[in-house]
């Protein structure tokens, strides 16, 4: 009976080692294993992120690179415009401008004056005066209608009525920049603006070292025609 009782001691000695049941510390050597493990968990999935970003970026270049390659316009691109819409249209040209539309002539009046036109009559004015439409003559007041027209590239060096009246108050070399960079059919309009301007006598041209070198860009005596017009 005592060597029985001996063998279950010996046979427990392992199992009691911790009556208490508290968390046994880990060794340095399984705290450091656990690190590891961590980081590679960790750099795993941001390879893992890192390539899904490269593939996202991978198809929208291969996107871009269809749309830059493709002679048609994507359904997205495409810009379609009700005829039936109304656009904004404004002279810049000096006095009278006779523009012929789908059944009808459109006048207008002088520099500035503005009319709202169908979509479908500014196609057929734009098919009917395509110097007008491409120097200046007219400005199409809505982006929509002008990419729609394939206007946007001459649009780029087109300048805004507001523009056009305010270019004295420039400096000289801004002017000259702006003669130089816009269509004639604008350039001559600007001039002819600014050559009324001297006419009416308004203050905003009273700069003779202004006009002076307007007139040497333009090879034209601006006093002179200033007076022709106040002669008319």
């Amino acid at each position: 009976m005592a060597a029985t009782r001996k063998m279950e001691s010996a046979n427990n000695t392992d199992t009691i080692d911790n009556p208490s049941n508290e968390p046994v510390q880990k060794t340095e050597k399984e705290k450091a294993l656990e690190d590891q493990v961590a980081e590679l968990t960790a750099l795993v999935k941001g390879l893992l992120e890192k390539n899904k970003e490269l593939e996202t970026s991978h198809e929208e270049i291969k996107t871009e690179t269809r749309k830059v390659n493709s002679l048609f316009e994507s359904v997205e691109d495409k810009l379609d415009i009700d005829p039936r819409e109304y656009i904004r249209v404004i002279s810049l040209t000096n006095g009278g401008l006779n523009l012929t539309a789908t059944n009808s002539t459109i006048r207008f009046n002088d520099f500035g004056t503005s009319k709202l036109i169908t979509f479908e009559d500014v196609r057929a004015i734009v098919d009917n005066h395509t110097k007008f439409a491409h120097e200046g003559a007219f400005l199409i007041q809505s982006e929509k209608a002008v990419k729609a027209l394939y206007l946007e590239d001459v649009y780029q060096n087109f300048i805004s009525r507001e523009a056009i009246e305010n270019i004295i108050s420039l400096d000289i070399n801004e002017i000259t920049d702006t003669l130089n960079s816009v269509s004639p059919t604008l350039r001559e309009n600007i001039v002819e603006r600014i050559v009324v301007g001297i006419a009416s006598n308004d203050r905003k041209f009273q700069d003779r070292y202004k006009i002076d070198a307007i007139g040497k860009l333009v090879n034209q005596d601006l006093y002179e025609l200033a007076k022709v017009k106040n002669n008319v």
